[in-house]
């Protein structure tokens, strides 16, 4: 959440070279993510990571 602008690298071309990436693994770790999020923070700063994430998620699906 504090995006520092420093970030270089290239997830999108990281996550195809996986073989065992499939499109519902990132459904996985959302949805495990999103538990996470709920166990450690307070339901806005919760939803926030987990609209962020979704959004994250959405892009790398697109990409595959």
């Amino acid at each position: 959440m504090c995006t520092s602008e420093k970030y270089e690298g290239n997830p999108v071309a990281k996550h195809p070279v996986i073989e065992s990436m499939q499109q519902r693994s990132f459904e996985r770790w959302l949805a495990s993510f999103d538990e996470t999020c709920d166990e450690l923070f307070d339901d806005r700063l919760s939803e926030a990571f987990c609209v962020k994430a979704a959004h994250i998620v959405k892009s790398l699906k697109l990409a595959l």
